[in-house]
């Protein structure tokens, strides 16, 4: 699991859009989640997220930086395409 254990910063900006901002984080987070599952990352720690790998409770931890640090960027690239899209350019 690529978590920080720390979901209730995103939970306004979900709930102010939801159709628009649930959707790109389900994506990256599946990406993060598959590619992590492909690298044989295992955590020890049940809920430990990023934590976890600063105490070495994660295996094979430069490609869960790795998976890591594609879902934030996959997810950081759909929410700027998801939240501009329907924006009226002003001239």
């Amino acid at each position: 699991m690529l978590k920080t254990s720390i979901t209730e910063g995103a939970i306004p900006f979900a709930a102010s859009n939801p159709l628009r901002v649930i959707p790109p984080l389900f994506i990256s987070s599946g990406v993060a989640g598959a590619l992590s599952m492909v690298f044989d990352c295992k955590s020890k720690a049940p809920h430990g997220g990023i934590f976890a790998l600063l105490v070495g409770a994660v295996s094979n931890p430069l490609m869960y930086i790795i998976a890591l640090i594609a879902g934030t960027f996959i997810g950081a690239f759909l929410l700027m395409i998801s939240l501009n899209l329907g924006k009226k350019k002003e001239n």
